[in-house]
């Protein structure tokens, strides 16, 4: 172990201690690399739906490094963050679902307006493609291939992903709870019973449903 590892304090390299703005990371010996460990921590998470602000946020200042520039603890990043605070940019009709969700759907879902995917499920539908096929939202990506085939329960969709990504139990149920209430709100699935089906607007364009 080397004598800058030794120094390290405890909550070196931690994504959600470490902190651009703080004046005790501004003043830490470990600032640097600690920053270079939280960034790299952040790029290696599997799921990174909730950590898109904070990379961005690295990535800004890498980009200030990059010319030249002072670090400035009041420079402001605008990531476009999931927050729901930050809804400025919805529609009425966006700004009142979010604000009627669970702070981790809201998140979600801004996190999936801001990338545009609510606009491509109707396309998709039609071409019998899957809107979420890409490394972010692999969760997504699974429930939707479940649901074209004639939908999913809470207890199968947690089976799925633990076992096509690997989850814990626990992980599993949280995002379980957070894709179903997405999947609603997208008019993606329609709750029958314990079941999430296709959506009559889903059913009526996908072709692998006709």
């Amino acid at each position: 172990m080397s004598i800058s590892e030794h120094h390290n304090p405890g909550c070196f390299g931690v994504p959600s201690v470490f902190s651009f703005k703080s004046p005790v990371c501004g003043d830490c010996a470990s600032r640097e690399t600690c920053r270079e460990a939280s960034y790299q921590a952040l790029l290696s998470a599997k799921d990174k739906t909730f950590v898109v602000r904070f990379i961005d946020e690295h990535e800004a200042h890498r980009a200030r490094d990059a010319k030249g520039e002072a670090h400035d603890p009041n420079f402001t990043v605008d990531t476009g963050s999931p927050r729901v605070k930050n809804n400025q940019a919805l529609t009425s009709d966006q700004k009142r679902l979010v604000e009627s969700m669970p702070k981790k759907v809201a998140a979600y879902l801004m996190t999936l307006w801001r990338k545009g995917v609510p606009e491509r499920v109707r396309e998709c539908a039609r071409r019998g493609q899957n809107p979420f096929d890409c490394g972010r939202f692999r969760p997504a990506k699974v429930a939707y291939d479940m649901i074209v085939n004639g939908g999913f329960t809470k207890q199968s969709l947690r089976v799925a992903y633990q076992d096509s990504l690997g989850w814990t139990e626990n992980a599993a149920f949280s995002q379980v709870s957070i894709i179903w209430r997405v999947f609603q709100a997208l008019e993606i699935g329609a709750e029958e019973g314990e079941l999430l089906v296709p959506h009559p607007m889903l059913g009526a364009q996908n072709v692998c449903l006709n």
